[in-house]
């Protein structure tokens, strides 16, 4: 987002993301308008560095997608990756 964002020309962004990835960019970005509709999202408050290496190491914290659901969201992604 934030490559995005610095390439882009226009004044006007809007913000669909984690409120704290928000703040970052509105401080980076003073001279854009962010439009958003931040909320806090409650699951994202209980990754820790050590959750994230722990999952890793000893692959804990399985997270089980429908299948449905798996191929509409791989869509979304690459498309995000497409703009990159």
């Amino acid at each position: 987002m934030e490559h995005y964002i610095a390439k882009s020309n226009r004044k006007n962004i809007m913000l669909v993301t984690e409120c704290s990835m928000g703040d970052n960019l509105r401080s980076q970005f003073p001279e854009k308008h962010f439009i958003s509709t931040c909320h806090t999202c409650p699951h994202m408050k209980k990754i820790t560095l050590e959750k994230i290496r722990d999952s890793l190491i000893y692959e804990k914290y399985a997270v089980e997608v429908p299948e449905e659901i798996r191929v509409r969201a791989k869509k979304s992604v690459d498309r995000m990756l497409a703009i990159a």
